[in-house]
Protein backbone atom coordinates (compact mmCIF):
# COMPACT_ATOMS: atom_id res chain seq x y z
CA UNK A 1 0.00 0.00 0.00
CA UNK A 2 2.79 2.34 0.81
CA UNK A 3 4.29 1.74 -2.52
CA UNK A 4 1.25 2.88 -4.44
CA UNK A 5 0.64 5.66 -2.28
CA UNK A 6 4.02 6.95 -2.53
CA UNK A 7 3.91 6.36 -6.46
CA UNK A 8 0.68 7.88 -6.98
CA UNK A 9 2.06 11.11 -4.81
CA UNK A 10 5.14 11.45 -6.86
CA UNK A 11 2.95 11.05 -10.30
CA UNK A 12 0.77 13.98 -8.77
CA UNK A 13 3.62 15.87 -8.30
CA UNK A 14 5.06 15.26 -11.28
CA UNK A 15 2.13 16.55 -13.19
CA UNK A 16 1.69 19.53 -11.43
CA UNK A 17 -1.31 18.55 -8.86
CA UNK A 18 0.15 18.31 -5.63
CA UNK A 19 -1.71 19.94 -3.38
CA UNK A 20 -4.84 16.76 -4.52
CA UNK A 21 -2.77 14.21 -2.27
CA UNK A 22 -4.95 15.21 0.24
CA UNK A 23 -8.09 15.02 -1.74
CA UNK A 24 -7.33 11.73 -2.91
CA UNK A 25 -6.58 10.48 0.71
CA UNK A 26 -10.24 11.47 1.84
CA UNK A 27 -11.83 9.98 -1.26
CA UNK A 28 -9.75 6.67 -0.23
CA UNK A 29 -10.80 6.88 3.25
CA UNK A 30 -15.11 7.25 2.72
CA UNK A 31 -14.33 4.44 -0.09
CA UNK A 32 -13.20 2.43 2.83
CA UNK A 33 -15.62 3.79 5.80
CA UNK A 34 -18.49 2.84 2.57
CA UNK A 35 -17.56 -0.21 2.09
CA UNK A 36 -17.27 -1.35 5.61
CA UNK A 37 -20.91 0.06 6.37
CA UNK A 38 -22.26 -1.67 3.22
CA UNK A 39 -20.53 -5.35 4.22
CA UNK A 40 -21.03 -4.38 8.33
CA UNK A 41 -24.40 -2.55 8.32
CA UNK A 42 -25.94 -3.71 5.23
CA UNK A 43 -26.32 0.16 4.28
CA UNK A 44 -25.53 0.84 0.55
CA UNK A 45 -24.46 4.85 0.25
CA UNK A 46 -24.75 6.62 -3.57
CA UNK A 47 -21.53 7.44 -4.79
CA UNK A 48 -22.16 11.05 -5.15
CA UNK A 49 -22.74 11.63 -1.62
CA UNK A 50 -19.51 9.46 -0.92
CA UNK A 51 -17.75 12.02 -3.30
CA UNK A 52 -19.47 15.43 -1.77
CA UNK A 53 -18.66 14.35 1.55
CA UNK A 54 -14.91 13.43 0.57
CA UNK A 55 -15.06 16.94 -1.10
CA UNK A 56 -15.80 18.59 1.97
CA UNK A 57 -13.73 17.01 4.69
CA UNK A 58 -10.70 17.68 2.68
CA UNK A 59 -11.86 21.53 2.32
CA UNK A 60 -12.39 21.49 5.90
CA UNK A 61 -9.17 20.19 6.36
CA UNK A 62 -7.32 22.48 4.10
CA UNK A 63 -8.56 25.39 5.76
CA UNK A 64 -7.46 23.78 9.39
CA UNK A 65 -4.12 22.87 7.96
CA UNK A 66 -2.85 25.18 6.63
CA UNK A 67 0.93 26.16 7.12
CA UNK A 68 2.34 28.45 9.87
CA UNK A 69 4.12 31.72 9.92
CA UNK A 70 7.62 31.18 8.83
CA UNK A 71 9.25 31.74 12.53
CA UNK A 72 6.56 29.19 14.35
CA UNK A 73 5.74 25.21 14.03
CA UNK A 74 2.39 23.83 13.67
CA UNK A 75 1.39 21.46 16.05
CA UNK A 76 -1.80 18.82 14.74
CA UNK A 77 -2.72 16.44 17.44
CA UNK A 78 -5.89 13.91 17.01
CA UNK A 79 -7.27 11.09 19.19
CA UNK A 80 -9.80 7.86 18.12
CA UNK A 81 -11.45 6.28 20.97
CA UNK A 82 -12.55 2.54 20.67
CA UNK A 83 -15.34 2.54 24.00
CA UNK A 84 -15.51 -1.57 23.48
CA UNK A 85 -12.36 -2.04 24.80
CA UNK A 86 -11.08 1.13 26.34
CA UNK A 87 -8.35 1.81 23.50
CA UNK A 88 -7.41 4.97 21.84
CA UNK A 89 -4.86 5.73 19.06
CA UNK A 90 -3.48 9.20 19.46
CA UNK A 91 -1.34 11.16 17.26
CA UNK A 92 0.95 14.24 17.10
CA UNK A 93 2.00 16.10 14.00
CA UNK A 94 4.35 18.96 13.62
CA UNK A 95 4.86 21.21 10.52
CA UNK A 96 7.46 23.73 9.04
CA UNK A 97 6.32 26.74 7.48
CA UNK A 98 6.36 24.77 4.43
CA UNK A 99 3.95 22.02 5.44
CA UNK A 100 6.48 19.82 5.35
CA UNK A 101 6.57 17.05 8.57
CA UNK A 102 9.19 17.52 10.77
CA UNK A 103 8.37 14.97 13.42
CA UNK A 104 5.02 13.23 14.05
CA UNK A 105 4.24 10.55 17.23
CA UNK A 106 1.88 8.07 17.61
CA UNK A 107 0.44 5.96 20.29
CA UNK A 108 -1.98 3.14 21.45
CA UNK A 109 -3.17 3.80 24.96
CA UNK A 110 -5.64 2.38 27.39
CA UNK A 111 -7.88 5.29 28.57
CA UNK A 112 -11.61 5.58 30.39
CA UNK A 113 -13.03 8.14 27.28
CA UNK A 114 -12.50 10.03 24.58
CA UNK A 115 -11.77 13.05 26.31
CA UNK A 116 -9.27 11.45 27.86
CA UNK A 117 -7.63 10.41 24.42
CA UNK A 118 -8.13 13.84 23.21
CA UNK A 119 -6.13 15.35 26.26
CA UNK A 120 -3.21 12.83 26.30
CA UNK A 121 -2.76 13.56 22.62
CA UNK A 122 -2.62 17.62 23.41
CA UNK A 123 0.04 16.35 25.77
CA UNK A 124 2.40 14.61 23.65
CA UNK A 125 2.30 17.72 21.15
CA UNK A 126 3.38 19.74 23.96
CA UNK A 127 5.72 17.56 25.35
CA UNK A 128 6.93 17.25 21.44
CA UNK A 129 7.46 20.89 21.51
CA UNK A 130 9.15 21.16 24.96
CA UNK A 131 11.53 18.55 24.11
CA UNK A 132 12.54 20.04 20.74
CA UNK A 133 12.80 23.55 21.97
CA UNK A 134 10.13 24.80 19.76
CA UNK A 135 8.98 28.31 21.53
CA UNK A 136 6.61 29.56 18.52
CA UNK A 137 3.42 27.26 18.16
CA UNK A 138 0.26 27.48 16.31
CA UNK A 139 -2.00 24.51 17.23
CA UNK A 140 -5.17 23.22 15.84
CA UNK A 141 -6.87 20.61 17.62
Amino acid sequence: MFNWWNDTSLWLDSVGAKDQVGLLAYICWNLWNSRNRFIFEKKNEDPVSIWMKAMREAMEFNQRGSAPTPDSVKINCDASWNPSNQTAGIATVARDSFGKIMQGLNACVQVSSVRVAEALAVRSGAVLAVHRQWYRITNNL
